[in-house]
């Protein structure tokens, strides 16, 4: 899968589907392009059952020729877009948990004191309104924050991506506005958020596909099915 074209289609094994380095993927049973789900992953159908893949799985899958379904662990994004296939431990460890027990003493009190200049801004915030410095506390770590989506593996769709960070960034400054909120981590809290985004996008399509009473204007379970 080494090219430059990134439009150029590879099939899936042991799935009717193809998909392109840009993540693109399309039923090659249908000829239809599949739409990403808001949580970042593809609905895709093998025979009768349904399987929900991130898209680094599937180039991963594509890449090493083996079924997606197959694949033990958990594959990441890197920051120059290859897939790397990892354990769950690995993935906890230097993806979800963002402390890393061999910090040095250095990073230790860095880390405290940006706590403290935290704490002092948010004060401000309640005490005098400064509402403009509050909100540059969190939107410093935009970039950190989408490209930590990336290498998650949560989505490789950057309108996902931006729709996500928005819907984020909406909630938490909503929350300190109403007092709702309390943090002086705001880069591994936005972390927490990211996860928690995708998990309710998760969360709602499953209910969209399992649940039998459905709301108007909604597609049945059928529906999802010979789309697919």
């Amino acid at each position: 899968m080494r090219t430059t074209d990134k439009n150029k289609r590879y099939p899936i094994p042991g799935f009717h589907y193809e998909i392109s380095m840009n993540g693109e993927l399309w039923n090659t049973n249908t000829g239809r392009l599949i739409r990403l789900g808001s949580d970042g992953r593809y609905l895709v159908r093998k025979q009768k059952r349904l399987y929900r893949f991130s898209v680094s799985r599937l180039l991963y899958s594509v890449e090493h020729g083996v079924s997606p379904d197959s694949i033990q662990g958990i594959v990441i994004m890197t920051e120059d877009k290859k897939t790397v296939l990892t354990t769950r431990s690995y993935y906890c460890k230097n993806v979800i948990i963002p402390f890393r027990h061999g910090s040095s003493q250095r990073d230790l009190v860095q880390r405290y004191r940006e706590a403290i200049r935290i704490a002092e801004v948010m004060i401000g915030f309640y005490e005098e309104g400064n509402m403009e410095e509050m909100v540059s506390v969190f939107t410093i770590y935009e970039s950190k924050v989408k490209d930590y989506m990336y290498s998650g593996g949560f989505t490789n769709s950057q309108d996902v991506v931006k729709e996500a960070w928005q819907s984020i960034i909406t909630r938490v400054i909503s929350s300190i506005s109403e007092k709702k909120l309390f943090t002086i981590d705001p880069y591994n809290y936005l972390r927490w958020c990211v996860r928690n985004y995708f998990n309710e996008r998760k969360r709602e399509r499953m209910v969209l596909v399992g649940t039998p009473e459905r709301r108007k204007g909604q597609m049945t379970y059928d529906e999802i099915m010979e789309a697919l």
